[in-house]
């Protein structure tokens, strides 16, 4: 679609994918999120780079909820969200950006990886994570890409 945003997500908005609450997410806003991609409002993006901070996250989740760790159903859903993502590569600029952000003092490279995806590519970067946004504001770097859910029926409707 023309006016289609184009986004990409933090591990946290594909976690709920697993069955695992976020805090902060509602069943609601996951519902929002549906209705903007099948309405061609929003085009989702992903990377390769967070399943390796999800997959840990879903087996810590499903072995404190006593849930068995079936791979089978783990790929299901991994493959699901792959179909219905478009996927984001690693290009040399956002490596770049992500190395800078780290020497910069952030500590997270997985967040400066999806920052300088983002960035490289022209998307917005969906993601809670506000002290990331307070720590790119103060080291005057733009941030005026990183939104949360709440935030976007007001650039959908720009």
């Amino acid at each position: 679609m023309k006016n289609s945003i184009r986004i990409l997500v933090d591990s946290t908005y594909i976690l709920p994918a697993f069955k695992i609450g976020v805090e902060g997410v509602t069943v609601k806003d996951l519902l929002f999120l549906d209705r903007m991609y099948r309405t061609g409002k929003a085009i989702f993006y992903y990377t390769d780079i967070v399943w390796i901070e999800i997959l840990p996250k879903v087996i810590k989740e499903y072995r404190k909820l006593g849930l068995r760790i079936s791979v089978e159903k783990i790929g299901e859903v991994v493959l699901s969200l792959k179909a219905t993502f478009r996927r984001a590569n690693v290009g040399s600029k956002a490596l770049e950006k992500a190395l800078e952000l780290k020497l910069l003092g952030h500590r997270d490279m997985i967040d400066n990886l999806l920052y300088g995806i983002a960035w490289e590519n022209n998307l917005y970067l969906l993601t809670l994570d506000s002290s990331f946004k307070s720590f790119l504001k103060e080291n005057g770097q733009r941030y005026e890409f990183l939104i949360q859910h709440n935030q976007l029926e007001k650039l959908i409707l720009e």
